[in-house]
């Protein structure tokens, strides 16, 4: 049987990240200023104080995410659950 354990990760500037093995993810703006996310080549608009949820297929995949604040400059949390092998 495998396991799955929680990660999570806080953005401040503009950047990416990879994640692997994972099962589902949220990304939280919980700065001041609007943040789009490019999701493997899919752009999205965060505004500020709300969230975006990627549900649970149970399936383990890997995500390149850019974040790329209004102002270049934010905060934002990625919490994600990986598959642990």
């Amino acid at each position: 049987m495998h396991e799955s354990g929680y990660q999570a990760n806080r953005f401040k500037k503009n950047g990416s990240v990879t994640i692997e093995r994972v099962i589902t993810f949220t990304i939280t703006n919980d700065g001041e200023t609007d943040l789009h996310v490019t999701i493997s080549g899919v752009s999205r608009k965060i505004i500020p104080n709300s969230q975006f949820l990627m549900d649970a297929d149970f399936t383990h995949t890997t995500y390149e995410i850019y974040f790329e604040f209004e102002t270049g400059i934010g905060s934002a949390i990625l919490d994600y659950k990986i598959l642990k092998c």
